[in-house]
Parts: C-alpha cells; sequence; structure tokens
C-alpha cells in the first residue's frame, strides 16, 4: 500500500518504500518476490577503512611545513539506524556493498580527512617525531569521529595513525640534536668518572 507520509526516509511496515525493521541473516521465502520485495545483504560486521594511498592525509604543520600521514578506522553500522542510512547513502552502483563503499567515500573519509587537517595542524612538524604528539592528535580526531559519525548511525570502534611523516629536512635535524645530546652526556659521564666527581651541564 502507499505510504501515509512519502516524505519520509523509512516508511511504515507494509508501506510501499523502505521498511523499518532488518531481516536476520538466513532465508527468507516469503521476500523472495523479487517483483514485490527488494532485499539487499549489508555487512554489519566491524570493518576496517585504511587511510592510505589516495586516500593518505597531507597536511601543513603550525610551522608550515607538509607532513603526510597515513590512518586505520575500524567501525560499524549502528542497525537501530540502518534503514534511513540505506535510503540516504545507497544507490544503484553500490548496491552489491550494501552501500559500505558509499558511506565511507561520502561521509567517514571525508570527515577523517578533515579532522586530520584541523587537529594536524595545531602542532609543529618536529613534534610529531615524539610519539605523544602522534597520540595526542590520534585521540582528538578518534574522539571527534565517535560523535560525529555517531549522528548518522556509524559507530566509531578505533581510530590508529599508522604512520607519520614529517618532512626529511626535520627528521634529519632532529636525529642530529638528540645524537649530540647523547654524545654530550656521554662525554660528562665519562669526564665524571675519570676526576671522581657529578658531572655538571
Amino acid at each position: 500500500k502507499e505510504p501515509a507520509n512519502p516524505n519520509t526516509f523509512v516508511v511504515e511496515a507494509g508501506e510501499r518504500g523502505t521498511q523499518p525493521y532488518l531481516l536476520p541473516a538466513g532465508t527468507h521465502p516469503k521476500h523472495s518476490n523479487r517483483w514485490i520485495y527488494q532485499v539487499v545483504p549489508i555487512d554489519v560486521r566491524s570493518q576496517k577503512l585504511e587511510l592510505s594511498g589516495e586516500s593518505a592525509v597531507d597536511f601543513l604543520s603550525e610551522d608550515g611545513f607538509p607532513v603526510h600521514t597515513e590512518g586505520t578506522i575500524e567501525y560499524a553500522l549502528d542497525q537501530t539506524k540502518l534503514s534511513e542510512m540505506f535510503v540516504m547513502f545507497v544507490d544503484d552502483k553500490d548496491m552489491k556493498s550494501g552501500g559500505l563503499k558509499n558511506i565511507e567515500e561520502k561521509l567517514i573519509v571525508p570527515l577523517g580527512r578533515s579532522l586530520y587537517r584541523i587537529y594536524g595542524a595545531q602542532h609543529k612538524a618536529v613534534d610529531y617525531l615524539i610519539g605523544t604528539t602522534r597520540v595526542a592528535v590520534q585521540n582528538q580526531i578518534e574522539r571527534e569521529l565517535k560523535v560525529k559519525c555517531a549522528e548518522d548511525g556509524i559507530q566509531i570502534r578505533s581510530f590508529v595513525i599508522r604512520s607519520i611523516e614529517p618532512p626529511q629536512k626535520i627528521r634529519l635535524q632532529y636525529e642530529r640534536r638528540e645524537l649530540a645530546k647523547r654524545q654530550k652526556e656521554q662525554f660528562l659521564a665519562e669526564i665524571a668518572k675519570e676526576i671522581g666527581y657529578p658531572s655538571i651541564e
């Protein structure tokens, strides 16, 4: 029958349109008539989305240096909102994946990339050579992703920055500085050992 309110994403049960309920995995003879029903399988297990290759993120650090990053987002679909998400994101081209490809390309990837740039640009390039900065940025992005994606029915399970590459020039300068620091500490320790007094920096 025709929907009582045709201007909604999801109709009432039994009306023509996207139904408000999900069918559990298995065989459903009642819905096998393709002239009456269109059943689209959707994978509701956790999915891993790689922000690498063409999806990798490049941004400018606080001091204007280019930084290249790659990460992994683990997510799952909120089954209570799945019917509405289906109408919003699934099209004929993405029917085989049940909308996962469109959800990733139209929502999760753009949001993840923009958050990368917002929070990543708040730190200097050399800071990314220190693990604490990477973890701080990672946690900021994960918190924001969870809040924003939950509004659209996507549960973010985790976000991990797998690699982050500041410019080679910055890396070399940092490594030289750390090497000089270690050599100084070693030199002072040797002097203290020879003269029998604590070293003074």
